[in-house]
């Protein structure tokens, strides 16, 4: 499951105020240049790779795949300042808690947790130097260290409305062992009140502490139970005594068993999703590289490519668009297989004994062909073979070829003699051509038997002949059982992928196409090749016409909206790209889906809603870089204007 959002500070372009960016099915982030646009998507690589690797000090990001580098953790502190830390979290719905634990916290919107990253001590080892927990937009725990070791509790509020249940239990307990028929009463108007207020002692005493593991919180356990005669005021001792003198077993019970064990599930949560959702992140650069002209895709390193190569139905929708239907380009997307030629032609004499036999060996099959072959040789050798070679002007042609080189190789081999034939290598090709014809039209007279060509002939023009093989052997499938036995499934085979251009069918390589081409094609393989992935483009409009970008915006819903739920967040300048997901929201809050292509139609039939969008503003602040929001109306509008007039360029060049 994707983040609902995540949090950035004093990372690269972003100062000290946190930025949350909001991550919906469809993200776009805009902004001038050099406003920290790409800082987002970096901060989301940086923060995958530590959680994978639990290493601050990231140089290359592995989701960049070798194009992003971050230069290590002092390198990417805003304005390498004396805050020798950073901030990161991220955001997820309450659905990720399994149940029953989910039962303990019953927020609405979702929980938060942010991670102050930096030196544990001045110039220490790199770690979790914080960890803040929000639910519903409200802290309820905060923890800190400046050494190795667990965190202490800077903040732990009891009254936050998500402690309700878990604060339950406590009555829950007292009320299922007790005779006193005041507990009959609403137990939090009697009680709630003075547990709170223990327990915010407890805090204080530094009762709490705070464990991680690989960066992240682990545990929240209680350390001891603190004297309540510690207590700096006379009437909350005496409110306190009598509350844990009746309380103090379910209090012990809460504080070893129920109050960690809810912590312990919400911190499992958080860690599990992080970690796989982040590491679904598929990065697409502003320059994308393309594979050698030469390369297996069996061993090439992005998976991406290898499912290319054994899925063609991902390399039809690709190659839909790079034909008539929106690039218009004569190429198509083909895979060839190469296996080793010295195991191959080890194999074809026994396959060829084997499709023989098997052919031949086919019930009447043998009889049949015999009685044909019979009538036809006694129909052949009463024909007038000089007619029938003169009627058929490809047999004559072929035995003047033959006739030619014949005559020219006996030649040849006869110059050193005295023989007459040395003479012949003097004629010109014309009398050479007239010399060979008047040999074959004196064999033809003579001897027309001498010629098995026009006999071979016979039978490949015999009408019944085709027609019984056609009945008794299937040569597609015959070729396809000769080609598995000469290149079976478990002979490895090396795959590699190229263009072909169509009709002529000639190979062509990624490098040697236009440049659109090649970079909008790592953008159709995510989008079609991916599935719940996290996909980060940085300007998918690049070098492609306008009306191209537009067509990308469908691509994109029907990739996060369809069946294959990626989440894109997408850094881009392009206007087209942000009118057409607005004219999509536009048409389905309208119910009007006639201009919708086939696959998108099918793929989304409620259309996309506002909720499905984000609209980010990335501008460059004195404090930093800062990030809006431009919330979406039911009518594909804005419900604010765009700041610094941004796309109004088009509007002062035309008035």
């Amino acid at each position: 499951m994707t983040p609902l959002s995540f949090s950035v500070a004093n990372f690269k372009s972003f100062g000290s105020r946190p930025n949350e960016i909001p991550l919906r099915p469809i993200t776009l982030v805009f902004g001038p240049n050099s406003a920290g646009k790409s800082s987002l998507l970096q901060a989301l690589m940086y923060l995958e790779d530590i959680l994978e690797n639990g290493e601050l000090d990231v140089i290359a990001p592995r989701a960049g795949r070798g194009k992003v580098d971050l230069g290590g953790f002092k390198q990417i502190l805003h304005r390498r300042s004396g805050l020798q830390h950073l901030v990161l979290g991220l955001t997820y719905p309450p659905d990720i808690i399994p149940m029953p634990d989910r039962n303990w916290w019953p927020m609405e919107r979702g929980f938060s947790i942010n991670l102050t990253l930096g030196p544990l001590s001045h110039g220490g080892d790199l770690g979790t130097k914080g960890v803040s927990l929000e639910i519903d937009g409200q802290e309820l725990l905060r923890a800190s260290r400046v050494e190795e070791g667990p965190m202490k509790i800077d903040l732990f509020d009891f009254a936050h409305p998500v402690m309700s249940n878990l604060l339950a239990t406590l009555g829950a307990g007292r009320m299922s062992d007790s005779d006193d028929d005041e507990l009959g009463v609403d137990w939090d108007e009697l009680h709630l009140e003075d547990i709170v207020e223990y327990f915010n002692f407890t805090v204080l005493r530094g009762a709490f502490e705070l464990t991680t593991d690989d960066l992240l919180p682990r545990a929240l356990n209680s350390k001891f139970i603190p004297d309540v005669t510690e207590t700096p005021d006379k009437d909350s001792h005496i409110r306190m005594t009598l509350f844990v003198e009746a309380w103090q077993s379910h209090i012990e019970l809460f504080l070893q068993d129920t109050l960690p064990g809810a912590f312990k599930s919400l911190f499992s949560a958080f860690k599990g999703y992080s970690r796989s959702s982040l590491s679904s992140i598929r990065h697409v650069p502003p320059l994308r590289d393309l594979p050698p002209r030469v390369f297996d895709l069996n061993q090439h390193p992005d998976p991406l490519w290898r499912r290319i190569a054994n899925q063609p139905e991902l390399r039809a929708r690709i190659n839909g668009w790079l034909g008539a239907g929106f690039m218009k380009t004569r190429y198509e997307l083909q895979v060839r297989e190469y296996a080793p030629i010295d195991e191959i032609t080890s194999r074809v004499p026994e396959a060829l004994d084997s499709q023989m036999m098997r052919v031949f060996q086919k019930p009447g099959f043998g009889s049949g062909i015999d009685e044909i072959l019979g009538g036809l040789y006694s129909a052949y050798e009463a024909a007038n073979k000089r007619d029938y070679v003169h009627a058929h002007p490809d047999l004559l042609e072929e035995l003047v070829r033959n006739q030619l080189a014949h005559d020219e190789q006996w030649a040849r081999d006869d110059q050193n003699n005295t023989s007459p034939d040395r003479d012949y290598l003097l004629l010109s090709p014309k009398q050479k051509l007239e010399e060979a014809k008047n040999g074959i039209e004196s064999i033809l007279t003579d001897e027309p038997d001498l010629f098995d060509e026009i006999w071979e002939h016979y039978q490949t023009n015999s009408p019944e002949l085709r027609g019984f093989l056609s009945e008794s052997w299937d040569p597609h499938e015959t070729a396809k059982e000769f080609n598995h036995s000469i290149i079976p499934d478990s002979l490895e085979r090396r795959k590699e992928i190229a263009l072909t251009e169509l009709p002529a069918n000639i190979k062509v390589s990624l490098q040697d196409v236009g440049v659109g081409i090649s970079q909008v094609l790592p953008v159709l393989m995510n989008a079609f090749g991916e599935q719940g992935s996290l996909i980060a483009i940085e300007q998918p409009e690049i070098h492609i016409h306008p009306a191209l970008q537009a067509e990308l915006g469908d691509v994109f819903i029907e990739s996060a909206i369809g069946a294959s739920k990626n989440t894109f967040l997408l850094e881009t300048h392009s206007e087209h790209l942000i009118l057409r997901i607005l004219r999509r929201v536009r048409e389905s809050s309208a119910g009007d889906f006639s201009e919708w292509p086939n696959a998108l139609r099918l793929a989304c039939p409620n259309g996309i809603r506002p909720s499905d969008v984000a609209v980010l503003y990335v501008q460059p602040g004195d404090e930093g870089a800062e990030v809006i929001e431009l919330p979406l109306t039911p009518d594909g509008d804005f419900t604010c204007p765009w700041p610094s007039g941004f796309f109004t360029e088009r509007a002062k060049e035309l008035y």
